[in-house]
């Protein structure tokens, strides 16, 4: 059996057909690619897990769940954008995004999150497929200048 090692790293041309506006707006669910990017490359479990407390007046405060760092970042008018197509609309959910979309126990929402993940992963591979980056993205993929 052979085992295919993906190359996950974008150079900055494939970065920035992602980045390309037309494939944000055409395609809703690329956005969180966009959106973790802005957000100072926010791991996925980071973005899934974020709370509707963690903004205050226009200032988004979290905790890495690796690190438990504390970052701050001043959201700016294009991530708002992208942050209201997928804002949790459930009053009872603590969660900022439709990412977790049933909070419950600790167990379920890993299985909502895993699932969301993989979803996300495919859908970035599927977009690298179609714009021929030569590379496989995934919630970890960063960029090489």
């Amino acid at each position: 059996m052979v085992n295919k090692i993906w190359k996950t790293e974008l150079c900055k041309e494939g970065f920035a057909k992602l980045l390309d506006g037309k494939y944000v707006s055409a395609e809703d669910r690329y956005a969180l690619f966009i959106l973790s990017y802005y957000l100072r490359g926010i791991p996925f479990i980071d973005l899934a897990y974020l709370r509707k407390t963690d903004i205050h007046d226009n200032v988004l405060c979290y905790r890495r769940s690796k690190t438990g760092r504390m970052l701050t970042i001043t959201l700016e008018p294009w991530m708002w954008e992208i942050i209201e197509r997928y804002l949790c609309d459930d009053s009872g959910s603590p969660y900022l995004l439709r990412i977790i979309r049933q909070p419950r126990s600790i167990p379920e929402e890993r299985k909502q999150y895993q699932s969301a993940l993989r979803l996300y992963n495919k859908h970035l591979y599927r977009l690298s497929e179609r714009l021929g980056l030569g590379v496989r993205p995934v919630s970890y993929t960063h960029l090489t200048l």
